[in-house]
């Protein structure tokens, strides 16, 4: 099968909720279609605010979503990916300063980089029980971000993952996870406990540099195995 550039243009379908309005959308997709039939969401063009983004569209099972497809856009509240999606494309939904809830895809491995770097209202995320990695940026300035689920599988956290996430109070990290990345909670300044798998092989410089409320336990752990740059760079 030759590799297409489809356009689907499909019906938003608004549905009144008590005094609100949420739409339920399938609309405005620009779609490529690669020679194994797999789908990626190139644009979107409605102006949906809360979003369930389909897992079939043209027939085809919707595998990605294209690099920055939903950012900048501060009226989305809501998404729901299906369990289609394997990978999330770079910034895809960084700048969407009204998202509020992010239901993730099962089988995502990889968080890519500034995913959702300042989504400013979202307040909790769970990630996903396959998710390995979170890349570079992906969640940096979430200043309303408070509460992370990481999964039993994360390996690792890349530089400056959560940087300036000011709202986050604790960070249960798993013990299956082995490097935290440079910066990775710079200036996370509500930060007050963190303990350290006992798997963790590798923090970078400056990994908690900025978490002036970590409590003393914490703060004697990381620079007992790590050393003082760990905190202060």
């Amino acid at each position: 099968m030759k590799n297409s550039m489809k356009r689907i243009l499909a019906v938003a379908f608004l549905v009144g909720a008590g005094a609100g309005v949420f739409a339920q959308t399938e609309s405005d997709f620009t779609v490529y279609t690669d020679k194994h039939g797999f789908v990626t969401i190139t644009s979107y063009t409605g102006n949906g605010t809360n979003l369930v983004i389909p897992g079939v569209i043209g027939g085809a099972r919707v595998d990605k979503i294209g690099r920055g497809v939903f950012a900048g856009r501060p009226g989305i509240q809501s998404v729901v990916l299906p369990d289609s999606i394997r990978d999330l494309g770079e910034g895809a939904f960084q700048g969407c300063t009204g998202l509020q809830s992010v239901t993730l895809p099962a089988g995502l491995e990889e968080i890519d980089d500034r995913v959702f770097m300042n989504c400013t209202s979202l307040k909790a995320i769970s990630l996903p029980s396959r998710v390995r990695k979170i890349e570079k940026e992906a969640f940096r300035g979430c200043t309303a971000l408070q509460s992370i689920t990481f999964p039993a599988s994360l390996e690792d956290i890349d530089e400056r993952a959560f940087a300036d996430c000011s709202a986050l109070k604790a960070a249960v990290l798993p013990e299956g996870l082995r490097e935290i990345g440079r910066g990775a909670f710079y200036g996370c300044i509500s930060l007050s406990s963190c303990g350290l798998p006992g798997g963790l092989r590798k923090v970078e410089r400056g990994a908690f540099q900025g978490c002036v409320s970590l409590d003393d336990p914490s703060r004697e752990a990381i620079t007992r195995r790590f050393g003082s740059r760990a905190i202060f760079g």
